[in-house]
């Protein structure tokens, strides 16, 4: 026998199979719409148990109908996912950027040259788009500054982010980065994934 609120109701049951204490979790949307079901136990064998509403039981069976439960925008599955290019001829250099990225939340694209990064940027251009580019300098076909320069003279491009990360760490190197239109230059020498995440966080 239990209450609802507003009067005494009893509850018949066919028997008890057992009884035992458990964790009780609120369901997330949009199961928590779910009719009868007020949230959900994990057993000790990994199945999920679900908890009825006795409240919702006792309005349905006196013929009130709850309402339904707002319908709560699922701000993760909005969240548009960062997509950033990284351009490097060293496949060592590509995977360890790709990694610290992707641990970081990013969504990455990788390229081997700057003639192969122009290729995926048209490409992700009509599927939403990129929005940073990390590039090494010395690659073969077309290298990083020529990479820089001709994104900066693309319409589409101009304003794209762009991190130089090179070995090259010469003043002049780092004077023409700036020149071609380079927003950060990071030196692979002393190279801080830390300093990376925060110039990426910084550019987007």
């Amino acid at each position: 026998m239990g209450s609802s609120g507003e009067r005494l109701v009893a509850c018949l049951v066919d028997g008890v199979v057992s009884e035992q204490e458990l964790v009780v979790h609120r369901l997330p949307f949009p199961i928590r719409r779910v009719q009868f079901i007020a949230a959900a136990a994990i057993l000790p064998d990994g199945a999920i148990a679900p908890i009825l509403d006795t409240v919702d039981i006792v309005r349905a069976a006196s013929g009130a109908q709850r309402l339904p439960a707002p319908v709560m925008p699922d701000v993760n599955q909005q969240r548009r996912i960062p997509q950033i290019l990284v351009v490097d001829d060293s496949l060592t250099t590509r995977m360890l950027e790709k990694n610290i990225l992707e641990t970081a939340g990013y969504q990455v694209h990788l390229a081997t040259d700057g003639i192969e990064a122009l290729e995926v940027l048209q490409r992700l251009s009509t599927n939403g788009g990129c929005d940073l580019v990390i590039s090494d300098i010395d690659m073969p076909r077309l290298n990083g500054f020529e990479l820089t320069e001709k994104l900066r003279a693309s319409e589409r491009f101009k304003h794209l982010p762009i991190v130089l990360v090179t070995s090259l760490d010469a003043p002049e190197h780092r004077e023409r980065g700036v020149t071609v239109g380079a927003d950060a230059y990071i030196v692979k020498r002393a190279f801080d994934q830390q300093t990376l995440l925060d110039t990426i966080a910084r550019l987007i």
